[in-house]
């Protein structure tokens, strides 16, 4: 599986390439042409894994990440955020669009999710738990983040078009997101996770609260 990381630099946060990440290519007369990072780091050189890319000056290309072999047409499944985990992260997904200059192409990816960058404590889930439950027994083993938007906000059968850059959703956009952490109880660290999310209005609230 190919991933990448996010690395932290004060305030800013990067995405960064991990050698292999693969990536998929189209053009108007090819198909999802797979390529892999050949470092780590904030920008890389990829390689052909296959028939390569046939280089034509001022052709347009348009890329993705992460690859996948359920592409068709020019569009590409999302991955799926409706339930996340700490220990399954959603992939990040990535895509750009460049023409063949000089027989090089130099691709600036941008992101398709936003993300939430959501810090707690055990203490938070505590004090959550004593306030609503009445049940002392209950342990946080099973707690988690809920998420909830006026607006589509997590994929399920959600496609990504390449050209057009546009998000098509299903017949019933899902509004929520829930995330399953995994944290010890009894301590007293943060925990800070960036949870992925469709773009949002600029003037839409997200609820945010705990559950059991």
């Amino acid at each position: 599986d190919s991933r990448t990381v996010f690395v932290q630099e004060g305030n800013v946060t990067h995405t960064h390439w991990i050698q292999g990440d693969r990536i998929g290519l189209h053009t108007d007369k090819e198909s999802n042409i797979s390529y892999q990072a050949l470092s780590d780091g904030t920008s890389t050189e990829f390689s052909a894994l296959g028939t390569p890319l046939e280089y034509e000056e001022g052709k347009k290309v348009y890329a993705y990440y992460p690859y996948s072999n359920l592409e068709t047409d020019n569009e590409i499944y999302l991955p799926y955020t409706l339930s996340q985990t700490t220990e399954q992260p959603v992939p990040v997904f990535m895509y750009s669009t460049a023409n063949i200059t000089g027989k090089e192409l130099n691709l600036q990816f941008k992101h398709v999710f936003a993300y939430l960058k959501i810090t707690v404590t055990a203490s938070m889930f505590r004090e959550y738990k004593e306030k609503h439950y009445l049940n002392n027994e209950l342990t946080l083993e099973n707690s988690g983040i809920y998420i909830k938007s006026g607006e589509p906000i997590s994929c399920y059968n959600t496609l990504f078009n390449l050209k057009t850059q546009e998000i098509q959703h299903g017949p019933d956009p899902y509004r929520s997101i829930i995330y399953c952490q995994d944290i010890d109880m009894n301590s007293e660290n943060s925990y800070t996770y960036f949870i992925p999310v469709l773009p949002q209005s600029a003037f839409q609230n997200i609820e945010i609260s705990f559950f059991y």
